[in-house]
């Protein structure tokens, strides 16, 4: 649709190949979702067909120099235009495709003739990468003709993945478009071999060792805002003291808390905070204290077992640990090894609770019953 000011004519033309090929993927058994999108694009295209008509129309009088399937597409134009709004008001894929097969056959004496298919290395797009360049086979036209498409050969062009980002197009957590391939993904055989990354201007970010954020969270680095690199004289002007970040004395820098890996309360698992805050930190401000039932220890026993109460954070709500009751919990002391997790004279762990120190009221009964 952009190229729409170059050449309606055109752009009506691949909107009428495009609508074609969406019909026809219609028919296959498409997952719900798709088959969504691909009906809402449809009606799309059709939408655009009216005004794309009435361009090409206009462009073919202006005399300039047009071949004879544009003017001829040109020529039936109104027909086309009509066929893709004959229901108005579009609410049903039913009413869609039969808008699409209208304006697809209103136009199928032209274009049938059209010796085009789909580039077959940018798949009708037209462009490669994410920094814009044309796509080196087709040129940009999007189409090429049927033997041109018969005989591509991706391994006879010139295009290597870019050794700097993989192919991908860029690097770094925020989309940064690659500084050596320029956001295409791939550059020329000799490029690849003249690769140096020293001749780049771009180093690996002091602050974040390249990471390009930290913290159990995954915060966005506060110095290279993501990108993993930055420049060699940013890199250079580096002042770890400039920027307002210090350890979270909640977590001590940590990001988490507990025996679980819950996120710090205070620093949302970033580990970091600033100045101020940390200056601010006031533990009775946070809805938090140690868990009553294992005094903030998270577990118990002589194996370690997760605290029931709290789960293993060590820390529970203040309305929790107001509604905390001991009874509450199928929890009593193990009547084989007295709670302490371990019999006999080498410590060896309690066959009843594997040195849990604790059993459920069913199992102590069961004990009882048999044991005496």
């Amino acid at each position: 649709m952009l190229r729409y000011e170059e050449n309606a004519t055109k752009t009506l033309k691949a909107i009428i190949e495009f609508c074609a090929k969406i019909e026809r993927d219609l028919k296959t058994d498409l997952s719900g979702n798709i088959r969504s999108i691909n009906v809402t694009e449809l009606n799309a295209l059709l939408t655009s067909v009216p005004e794309l008509c009435r361009a090409s129309i206009v462009e073919a009088g202006k005399g300039k120099e047009i071949s004879d399937i544009d003017a001829r597409l040109a020529k039936i134009a109104p027909s086309i235009s009509a066929a893709s709004q004959s229901i108005p008001h579009v609410k049903t894929e039913a009413d869609v495709r039969n808008n699409a097969r209208s304006a697809i056959s209103a136009a199928k004496k032209v274009i049938i003739d059209i010796d085009e298919v789909e580039c077959p290395h940018c798949s009708g797009r037209g462009q490669k990468g994410l920094g814009g360049s044309l796509c080196s086979y087709c040129r940009g036209s999007c189409f090429v003709s049927n033997a041109e498409a018969n005989a591509y050969a991706p391994d006879k062009l010139d295009e290597q993945d870019c050794p700097r980002c993989g192919g991908r197009g860029q690097t770094g957590f925020v989309g940064d478009l690659c500084s050596y391939c320029g956001g295409d993904g791939y550059v020329t055989e000799q490029e690849v071999e003249d690769y140096d990354p020293a001749l780049l201007d771009e180093v690996e970010c002091p602050h974040c060792n390249c990471h390009g954020q930290y913290g159990r969270n995954s915060t966005i680095c506060a110095y290279c805002g993501g990108s993993c690199f930055v420049s060699k004289p940013v890199a250079k002007e580096y002042n770890r003291t400039q920027i307002d970040e210090v350890e979270c004395p909640r977590c001590g820098g940590a990001g988490q808390t507990g025996r679980v890996g819950d996120f710090c309360a205070y620093c949302n698992g970033a580990g970091i905070v600033t100045a101020k805050e940390a200056e601010d930190y006031d533990p009775a401000l946070l809805d938090e204290v140690e868990c009553p039932h294992c005094n903030g220890h998270g577990q118990y026993g002589r194996n370690n077992t997760t605290c029931a109460y709290c789960g293993g954070s060590c820390h529970v709500s203040k309305a929790d640990a107001k509604e905390y009751n001991r009874n509450d919990i199928d929890e009593v002391e193990c009547p084989r090894c007295g709670g302490t997790g371990q019999t006999g004279l080498v410590g060896d762990p309690c066959k009843l609770c594997d040195g849990a120190t604790v059993v459920s009221r069913q199992e102590k009964s069961a004990y009882i019953e048999k044991y005496g």
